[in-house]
């Protein structure tokens, strides 16, 4: 996941705050009505992982975000698509969506959001898992999820679904022409960047609980660790 600040004039800014409630309402519909044809067709069996763990995941791969800055715009990088994949080949449809969005109302809260901020992130989070959990459940099918079909259709889902979500995220801060914002363009192609390479991590996390429970286990705890040894160092630099 990533974002970029650039700058945008005031009168833009007005814009954007009039147009997000109006799309926070139309992805809370959407998602109710995608749930209500994506949820009951099944999907995957629950797998080693619990669904509420899949949410502390989002949420520490959110709180270990890495902020840098290219050509003067500021950018936020982080590694969410690794439990997203991990999720959604692990748990049942209905628990996906309920980690996904559990986990974004936490980062919400964590982060002290405004209402209006939280409520978009929210309903695009539960928006974003529905897309998810549909195209994975129509690629996979009745498929092995651990099978490199099935790493492949998780990988896919949510690589495909994190573009929608850059797509509505543009949507919602843009000002009102069909050009893309100052500093978008850069946020998209840094932003995917970042979104496949978690992709792939999350796909090799997927690929080791194949080879068993502990195997896979012992991996997300290494990936973990790593991560978070890696934004310390950073953090250490910097200071």
């Amino acid at each position: 996941m990533t974002n970029a600040e650039a700058p945008v004039s005031a009168p833009a800014v007005a814009r954007a705050r009039r147009r997000v409630p109006i799309l926070t309402g139309a992805l809370a519909g959407a998602t109710v009505v995608a749930a209500g044809i994506v949820l009951p067709g099944g999907g995957t069996a629950e797998g080693p992982v619990p669904w509420w763990l899949v949410a502390v995941l989002l949420v520490g791969a959110d709180a270990v975000a890495f902020r840098f800055s290219v050509f003067g715009t500021p950018h936020v990088v982080s590694f969410g698509a690794v439990p997203m994949v991990l999720g959604v080949a692990l748990l049942s449809p209905i628990g996906f969506v309920a980690a996904r969005v559990l986990g974004s109302t936490a980062t919400a809260a964590m982060e002290q959001r405004s209402r209006g901020k939280a409520a978009f992130n929210i309903s695009l989070a539960g928006f974003e898992a529905v897309i998810v959990a549909g195209i994975h459940g129509a690629l996979l099918g009745n498929g092995d999820p651990f099978s490199a079909a099935g790493v492949a259709a998780a990988a896919v889902a949510v690589m495909a679904a994190t573009v929608v979500a850059s797509m509505v995220v543009t949507a919602a801060v843009a000002e009102g022409s069909s050009e893309v914002p100052p500093g978008f363009r850069r946020m998209l192609v840094i932003g995917h960047g970042a979104n496949f390479a978690a992709v792939i991590g999350g796909a090799g996390l997927v690929a080791a609980f194949g080879l068993g429970d502990a195997v896979g286990a012992g991996f997300l705890l290494a990936a973990a660790v790593v991560l978070v040894e890696i934004r310390l160092l950073r953090d250490r630099v910097e200071t």
